[in-house]
């Protein structure tokens, strides 16, 4: 009898100890999107600052220049980047090379303000990009990563992906074209819708 009362009271805690473990791992997550949650806020805050003689520049030239940025991970005491300053105009090419770890990435994930920077300013046809609205920013560039990603879709939408309005057939085999993907797709059983 003793043994079928501990075998139950077993079967009984179990449970009860379980749904503790879930309550604590519940207040843990309430807590960090508490955090996330404010700090998508006060982003949303500083996005609307945006400034008047942005929306009115329709003469944007395209150039992009780094004024002594450095920067650091909030919770890293060494800056991965450090007064690096250059500009690039319309057309022209550049490469940044380097080791992995040196930060080529993260020079880059600045600009679109994936990160902003620690200390100085990155100038988009001479306007710092903290004082674009973030959706405003993100229309004005085109991003291509390093590790190139399909999704199981069509060629058409993932030639179209990231687009507001939709793209005509035109248009689609035009990029394949400057992707140098033409042959290589209209190869392919249903071509486009593949």
């Amino acid at each position: 009898v003793i043994v079928a009362f501990m075998i139950y009271i077993r079967l009984f805690t179990n449970p009860l100890n379980q749904i503790a473990q879930a309550m604590s791992s519940l207040q843990s997550v309430s807590a960090a999107s508490e955090r996330v949650f404010e700090f998508l806020d006060e982003h949303e805050m500083n996005d609307q600052k945006e400034i008047s003689k942005i929306l009115k520049r329709s003469n944007a030239k395209g150039e992009i220049e780094f004024k002594n940025v450095s920067f650091k991970y909030p919770d890293s005491e060494e800056y991965l980047l450090k007064d690096i300053s250059f500009k690039v105009s319309s057309g022209e090419t550049i490469a940044f090379i380097g080791s992995t770890g040196s930060g080529k990435s993260t020079l880059i994930n600045l600009v679109p303000r994936f990160y902003d920077v620690t200390e100085g300013s990155i100038l988009i046809d001479g306007i710092d990009v903290r004082d674009y609205k973030l959706s405003t920013l993100h229309d004005k560039l085109g991003y291509v990563s390093q590790k190139a990603i399909m999704f199981n879709e069509s060629v058409e939408y993932n030639v179209s992906y990231g687009t507001k309005e939709k793209i005509n057939k035109e248009k689609i085999k035009e990029c394949v074209k400057v992707a140098q993907a033409s042959s290589f797709i209209e190869n392919m059983k249903d071509k486009y819708k593949s």
